[in-house]
């Protein structure tokens, strides 16, 4: 296997993928989009709304925040040693209360853990008039896109690497050009390396059992 690095940068990554069948890529592509443990909100309280928009309507907007997160310092709950309860190994919460005129960016949210926000503070929420008000608690979790489509890591794809011979344009069949864009507050590099270990384990586990035959 041999991997060359074709254009890098914040958002986005272009690899080449070299001595893989097509199985094994389309598996390294499922495993970014859906199986990379990502923080977003699940769970939103809201105390006050007075905004024309639905309180399911926030919900959803701060659910579909970016998060930027330390992943070495995040467990999912169900591994977690508070055994589901709620501790900062585990979830982050986030405090909004804006009173109007005025509009309300994800830049408002203010984060239990300092290294835990928004990628971009100007996510709009909502937009309040004079006096009206919103108050809210919204708390995060690492989940997968396989739970929902806020915990997705990134949009990637791949195609088969294009080769000239004798005038004609034909493709390596087992070299592959890849495209990951992320979607998240992680970086495509980071993305990639655990989308490698994960599918590393999986055969690791896969091994094992089959032993046991």
């Amino acid at each position: 296997m041999i991997i060359k690095m074709k254009k890098k940068g914040k958002d986005r990554m272009d690899f080449v993928l070299e001595g893989v069948s097509i199985p094994f890529a389309n598996a390294l592509r499922r495993v970014m989009v859906s199986e990379i443990p990502v923080l977003a909100v699940e769970w939103v309280d809201i105390n006050d709304n007075t905004s024309p928009i639905f309180d399911e309507i926030i919900a959803h907007r701060l659910g579909l925040l970016p998060l930027v997160f330390d992943p070495a310092k995040f467990k999912f709950q169900e591994d977690c040693s508070c055994k589901e309860k709620g501790c900062p190994s585990c979830q982050v919460t986030f405090v909004l209360e804006k009173k109007g005129p005025c509009m309300v960016t994800s830049g408002d949210l203010k984060s239990s853990n300092k290294d835990v926000k928004p990628t971009d503070k100007g996510f709009i929420i909502a937009e309040l008039l004079q006096n009206q008000f919103i108050s809210l608690e919204a708390t995060a979790k690492l989940g997968t896109g396989k739970d929902h489509a806020k915990f997705q890591a990134a949009n990637t794809s791949y195609q088969n690497q294009p080769e000239m011979k004798g005038g004609e344009v034909n493709t390596k069949p087992e070299s592959f050009l890849f495209h990951v864009e992320t979607i998240s507050g992680l970086t495509p590099q980071y993305i990639a390396e655990k989308a490698g270990e994960i599918l590393a384990e999986k055969a690791a586990a896969f091994k094992k059992e089959a032993a046991k035959l």
